[in-house]
C-alpha cells in the first residue's frame, strides 16, 4: 500500500496532477478531494473546465466578470453533493449540466465556428434478464443497491 502511495506522490512531483479543472496537488475542501478521488468526476470537472476557459476567452470583460460570479454559486451549489447519499452521482449529474449550459453559451457566440461534430449519445440496452434458478437466486438474495450497480455497469460497458 505505502509503494502506491509513494508512486502516486512521486508522479504528481513529476507531472503536474492536473486532470480536474484545479491543480489536485492543491486540493483544499472535501468536494475538491472526493473530485480528485474518482476518475469519473475527474475527468467531467476536467471537461466543464475546458469549456469554462474556452468561453472566458471568447468574452469581453463585463462578461467575464459576470460569468465568474455565476462560476462562484453555481460552485456553492455543487458543494451540496456531499451531503447527498451518493455524492459522486450528483457531482458528474451537476458538473455535466454546468458544462452542457457553458457549452450552449459558447455556441451562441456570434462569429464563433460551432462544434459541428458531436458524438451521438449512447442509448444502452436494456439488460436481459437472468433466467434459471441462479437469476432468481440472485434477484431474492441481492439487493437494490447491487441491482442498480449491475444495471449501472453494464450500460457503462456498452457505451464505452
Amino acid at each position: 500500500m505505502s509503494a502506491i502511495v509513494f508512486t502516486a506522490v512521486l508522479s504528481c512531483v513529476a507531472v503536474p496532477c492536473m486532470g480536474a479543472s484545479f491543480d489536485c496537488r492543491k486540493a483544499a475542501t472535501e468536494v475538491e478531494h472526493l473530485i480528485c478521488g474518482s476518475a469519473e468526476v475527474d475527468h467531467a470537472d476536467k471537461q466543464m473546465g475546458e469549456v469554462y476557459a474556452a468561453l472566458m476567452a471568447h468574452l469581453p470583460e463585463p462578461a467575464r466578470r459576470e460569468l465568474r460570479n455565476d462560476q462562484r454559486k453555481w460552485l456553492a451549489f455543487r458543494d451540496q453533493c456531499l451531503g447527498q447519499r451518493n455524492s459522486q452521482d450528483c457531482l458528474v449529474v451537476n458538473i455535466d449540466v454546468r458544462r452542457n449550459g457553458l457549452r450552449d453559451r459558447l455556441d451562441a457566440i456570434p462569429g464563433r465556428p460551432v462544434d459541428v461534430y458531436q458524438p451521438p449519445p449512447c442509448v444502452p440496452r436494456q439488460l436481459a434478464p437472468m433466467t434459471g434458478l441462479r437469476g432468481i437466486l440472485w434477484l431474492v438474495f441481492s439487493s437494490k443497491a447491487d441491482r442498480e450497480e449491475r444495471a449501472r455497469a453494464a450500460a457503462a460497458a456498452q457505451c464505452r
